[in-house]
């Protein structure tokens, strides 16, 4: 664990990862549960998080239309 304390990024996109495929699994209220609990608080830290979070919902969204 000491290298996910280290490395935020890294953390980050493990997380982000995840919840990439909660959204191609089509669990979206988990999807929001999981990034307000998980990722928004990185993203409050970090405005790169934050964009790439925000991105990230833009697109999984457009893609389970």
């Amino acid at each position: 664990m000491q290298i996910l304390d280290t490395n935020p990024q890294l953390y980050f996109h493990l997380q982000q990862q995840k919840l990439i495929e909660l959204i191609r699994a089509g669990k979206i209220s988990e999807a929001l549960e999981f990034a307000q609990e998980e990722l928004a608080p990185r993203g409050e830290e970090n405005v790169f998080f934050l964009y790439l979070l925000l991105l990230l919902f833009n697109l999984g969204f457009r893609i389970q239309i």
